[in-house]
Parts: C-alpha cells; structure tokens; sequence
C-alpha cells in the first residue's frame, strides 16, 4: 500500500494505492485522475551489486526498513484498532 499526497490548486488530497510492485518507476505527468489515476513513468534501472560489501549494505538497509515497517504495522494496529485488524498483506 502506498498513501500519495496530490496537490492541485492549493488544495490537498489523499489517495490510497494498491499495488503489486513489478519494478521501480519515477512518476514524470500526471495525465489524469478520473475515474483512475493514469500517469506517464519512467523505468528506473537498479544495477546489481559488484562487490560483496555492496551486498551487504543493501541487505542491512532492506533488514532496517523491514523492522520500520514492523513498527509502522505495530502503531497502525494501534491507532486503527477500532476498524479491525491490519492483516499480513500490510506488508506486501
């Protein structure tokens, strides 16, 4: 899941995304926002480690953002209680 936050004419909005995460992309337009949001992407391409070291800091850094998002679900859970519970596909 992902919360964006549009800006369009001073006024502010949020949207909730659900999506399967096939790759990484930089969003370059907005083309429009009804009924769905429709944009122009850009692939961005990850290159893979060279060196063992790089390995290792990119799985340190994956490690960290997992235990954050365990906090994220953890406080979600506590503050969202009351419209039930926040299964597994949170972090998916």
């Amino acid at each position: 899941m992902l919360f964006v936050k549009l800006t369009r004419s001073g006024c502010r909005r949020r949207i909730l995304v659900v999506a399967r995460v096939i790759g990484r992309f930089e969003t370059r337009r907005i083309i429009s926002d009804k009924p769905f949001i429709t944009a122009m992407v850009q692939d961005i391409a990850d290159e893979p480690p060279q060196t063992f070291q790089q390995a290792a800091d990119i799985s340190a850094a994956a490690m960290r953002l997992w235990q954050c998002m365990q906090q994220v679900k953890e406080l979600a859970g506590k503050l969202y209680s009351h419209v039930g519970p926040i299964g597994e596909a949170f972090l998916d």
